[in-house]
């Protein structure tokens, strides 16, 4: 209950422009019903008298038909700032949530976690909500009450009349909430489901095709899209019964309360005025119960995305205790204890474990290989080591400081990381080595192509380091992407580079460059870490950590290293 109140707070501090504006609304639908009930009943009062008034001239009916057009544009305007108070509201809400929801996405990709939720589409689906009339029909249904005290002035039958009908719309649309309520919950999860399936299923295609499995794929996916379309599908007919039978009751309730108020003017208990009146003081407030019925599953829909948009951002959204008066990293890396440990269990346990008691110190200019079988931790260590994972026991410490005081955009710049399966993103060869920096050193992005050797390669293509890169078509060979996601970690000069893997896709010729380059820039100071299985390609390295099972099996030089392994051979 604490961290649910704690995601409450951090939503609601990050919402208030969403709370001024809607009690900006609130004033504003105040004042347009107010425009409204005045002038009607005062209009009343005016058409009775000219009613009365057996003599009345032309220019008493044109009278009143300019007061009525001057309460029409009167009110127009007030519509219109009320919506421009909605969509400015909208374009915010887009501009603050959007990019740090982009950032969020990312971080749950960063932490391995599956990836199917994509809070954008929460955004643009709230965004969307905030710019319809559904978004304004609350406001407007807040003012029923006076209506209702106005038409009891009138006369208390039609008051009670719309009282009741009011009850009975509210009844409607709170029985549509219940009916459709689970099937867009059950639509929403399964949509998300969806997702995920075809977002796992895409970078093993190639292999689904050659096997013959893109059909029983196929058949899986569209099972998930069934039921979210489905359960979607449901939502909106049971919504559009109880729509239709709020617009049917409008009409009726309207209907009656003019054939009644006619009874009552020959009766003598109301004037025509009034019954004029009554008729629109039925008609208008109803109108907002309508919009809401008919809005009520995008209103379903939006709620959810609210739901969902909280849990996902409120740990983003809370400030991190990040130091920021930190120098640039230059001395050594320290590592104490490190413990790391799967997903918990259901039961509350922790999960596997996956690095026990992990203890190393390295200094400017050394390089360290970690070495050891699949599966032996080796990935989740070097992620630890960039910052991409925490410790759940232990410390790292970079200049004797914890990691987890780093602020990323402070710290990314001193570090070269490539992981074990190097990728690409959509952009040029340039921005790419670069970083996407909004500044680019274009003499640092030609250094650190000549470092990793691909230097040739871009120059022999037509646009050279302005080619575009397509991560979806496969611009480039696995070699190649794997060169240039190497000279992106050298961008910069990074005091700490650590490798996951490097040697995986590199031919003799890229095997050579990379022993070249390890010396480089270890000769300018920097610290490296290679992740490898076999400690005999780890040229350019002096030191090596053997793990296997996440524990610290062996460590020291190379050389003896090499030379115990071949004596227990």
């Amino acid at each position: 209950m604490a961290r649910k109140t704690q995601r409450e707070t951090v939503w609601r501090a990050r919402m208030r422009p969403v709370r001024v504006a809607k009690w900006l609304a609130v004033i504003q639908s105040g004042l347009l019903h107010a425009i409204i009930v005045t002038s009607l009943y005062f209009g009343s009062q005016v058409l009775d008298r000219v009613l009365q008034d057996t003599d009345a001239s032309a220019s008493v009916f044109g009278v009143l038909l300019g007061l009525v057009a001057g309460v029409v544009s009167l009110a127009g305007i007030v519509v219109y700032f009320r919506w421009r108070v909605f969509s400015r509201l909208a374009a915010w809400f887009d501009t603050d949530l959007a990019k740090v929801s982009y950032r969020a996405w990312l971080g749950q990709a960063l932490a391995r976690e599956p990836v199917g939720y994509k809070p954008m589409d929460d955004v643009a689906l709230m965004r969307e909500f905030m710019t319809t009339p559904t978004a304004t029909a609350f406001f407007d249904a807040l003012w029923i009450p006076i209506y209702v005290a106005v038409l009891l002035i009138l006369h208390w039958q039609l008051g009670a009349a719309l009282a009741g009908v009011a009850l009975i719309v509210g009844l409607l649309i709170l029985f549509s909430d219940l009916t459709t309520g689970f099937s867009q919950t059950r639509a929403a999860q399964a949509d998300i489901q969806e997702r995920r399936f075809a977002d796992r299923s895409l970078p093993a295609v190639g292999a689904a095709q050659a096997m013959g499995m893109l059909e029983s794929i196929t058949h899986l996916w569209y099972r998930w899209r069934l039921r979210a379309v489905a359960g979607l599908q449901r939502g909106r007919e049971r919504g559009q019964i109880f729509s239709i039978l709020t617009m049917l009751t409008r009409i009726i309730a309207t209907a009656a309360v003019g054939i009644w108020g006619v009874h009552l003017v020959f009766n003598g208990e109301m004037t025509a005025g009034q019954g004029v009146a009554a008729v629109l003081l039925t008609w208008i407030p109803l109108g907002p119960l309508e919009r809401l019925a008919f809005g009520w599953p995008e209103l379903r829909r939006t709620r959810l995305a609210q739901q969902r948009l909280m849990a996902f951002l409120a740990p983003v959204l809370q400030p991190k205790p990040f130091k920021e008066d930190l120098p640039p990293p230059r001395s050594e890396i320290s590592v104490d204890g490190i413990h790391k440990f799967g997903a918990t269990l259901a039961s509350g346990a922790l999960g596997r474990r996956i690095l026990t008691d992990i203890t190393f110190n390295l200094q400017p200019g050394e390089a360290l290989g970690i070495v050891g079988p699949t599966a032996a931790g080796k990935t989740t260590l070097a992620r630890i080591l960039v910052g991409l994972e925490l410790p759940d026991r232990g410390v790292v410490r970079l200049d004797s400081i914890p990691l987890s005081d780093w602020r990323p955009e402070r710290l990314g710049p001193h570090v070269g990381y490539m992981p074990q399966r190097p990728s690409l993103f959509a952009g040029t060869i340039g921005q790419n080595i670069s970083r996407f920096s909004p500044k680019p050193d274009k003499q640092a992005v030609v250094e650190a192509a000549e470092l990793t050797g691909i230097i040739d390669m871009i120059r022999t293509l037509p646009e050279g380091f302005e080619t575009e890169i397509d991560p979806a078509l496969g611009s480039f060979s696995a070699g190649q992407t794997h060169r240039m996601a190497l000279a992106r970690a050298m961008y910069g000069a990074p005091r700490l580079v650590v490798l996951d893997e490097p040697y995986s896709f590199l031919d003799s010729e890229g095997q050579a460059a990379l022993t070249q380059l390890i010396a480089r820039i270890r000769n300018r100071g920097a610290i490296v870490v290679v992740a490898a299985q076999n400690p005999a390609v780890l040229a350019g390295i002096d030191h090596v950590l053997m793990i296997e099972n996440g524990e610290i099996v062996d460590k020291g030089e190379k050389s003896e290293i090499l030379r115990r392994m071949t004596r227990s051979a």
